[in-house]
């Protein structure tokens, strides 16, 4: 079946963070005068966050009239659309995987489009290298749009409230991505450290609910097991997918993200929501996770090509003793954080970027 969500689903039902991205983007341009249409699995038509959201089959009342096109990780949708639609109309195939995720004809589709006059958007420098290594296409019709914090993040602390103040004791880590990215690596090394530090604890916030219901991955019984491995573990409290509302109050109390990432990551948009609630990011540096970083968290870099679990687990130690001292070198340091994460990557300001990048591609009258 299709995915059934409109602009409102991620406000409070946990959500995939391509289409996360698409909702909050999509409410954030429309917040600025902007007519927007989203089509998406839903079932019926609904002005939703300043939104028209549309079902699949609107057609005709979706496509009319507009001046540009966003496809979010359909590159055969964009190819057709831009086959469809007049010239004066920018399509746009908005990329949120890595390049050798893509199927040959998805990259068949994509270098189709930039041929025909599209354009693809990717989420990050490094994104947009990676296409333009392994997909060979022109330069000037790839651009980047990067991700940003979901609204319930933005603001978790008011000015000069001391965020180390919120942090739970004895601490608590958390791994809040989709169990692919990691999360058997975080169970396996967090056992070793619960041996070493026996009064943390992992709250995983991580299932695949978060897909549509035909998906592989909800099926497959080996990420049931995981889930039942967490549910069984000494020191892991789990907690399934949740909405974004609750797992940034949850953030707020966590020390440290334990993200032993396993895939290059494009963007990590759970990265950058830790990093708004104010916690120390442990990750190795897969993909644009160095540049998501922008300077705070710590990068556990790979040995021989492998991130070393006692390399990892040193890093998280030593971002547990900064709570322990709890002085106000950290506090100052985390306040960066949370001020450089809402300042830089918030949805109102991509969807300012957003409509420079339409006037670059389509000409000042398309904004």
């Amino acid at each position: 079946p299709a995915h059934p969500y409109d602009a409102a689903t991620p406000l409070h039902t946990p959500l995939a963070g391509s289409e996360t991205a698409q909702c909050h983007l999509a409410a954030a341009i429309a917040a600025r005068g902007h007519e927007v249409r989203m089509v998406t699995g839903t079932p019926r038509a609904a002005d939703v966050r300043g939104v028209r959201c549309l079902p699949l089959d609107a057609g005709p009342e979706a496509l009319p009239g507009t001046d540009a096109v966003v496809v979010t990780n359909d590159a055969a949708a964009a190819l057709a659309l831009r086959h469809r639609l007049p010239t004066a109309t920018a399509v746009i195939a908005w990329e949120h995987n890595f390049w050798t995720a893509n199927a040959a004809t998805h990259a068949a589709a994509l270098q189709a489009l930039i041929a025909g006059g599209g354009h693809v958007v990717c989420v990050s420098d490094w994104h947009r290298d990676n296409y333009l290594a392994a997909g060979g296409l022109d330069p000037a019709r790839v651009h980047v749009l990067r991700n940003a914090i979901a609204p319930a993040f933005a603001g978790l602390f008011a000015p000069g409230d001391p965020i180390l103040r919120a942090k739970a004791w004895p601490p608590l880590l958390a791994f809040t991505s989709v169990p692919y990215k990691g999360l058997e690596a975080a169970l396996s090394w967090f056992g070793r450290l619960r041996g070493r530090q026996p009064a943390v604890t992992l709250n995983v916030f991580s299932s695949f609910d978060i897909y549509p219901a035909n998906s592989q991955h909800r099926a497959s019984p080996s990420w049931e097991a995981l889930y039942d491995r967490c549910r069984t573990q000494r020191g892991v409290n789990y907690v399934g997918a949740v909405p974004q509302p609750r797992l940034a109050r949850a953030l707020r109390g966590v020390s440290v993200l334990f993200y032993p990432s396993a895939v290059p990551e494009t963007s990590g948009i759970a990265v950058m929501e830790a990093m708004a609630a104010g916690c120390l990011v442990i990750t190795p540096p897969q993909g644009a996770l160095p540049e998501t970083l922008a300077g705070f968290g710590a990068l556990v870099e790979p040995r021989d090509g492998v991130v070393q679990c006692e390399d990892f687990l040193k890093a998280t130690e030593a971002a547990l003793s900064c709570f322990t001292d709890a002085d106000a070198r950290l506090d100052a340091h985390l306040r960066r954080q949370v001020d450089h994460m809402n300042a830089h990557a918030r949805w109102e300001r991509r969807a300012e970027e957003f409509e420079a990048l339409l006037a670059r591609i389509a000409g000042p009258a398309a904004v």
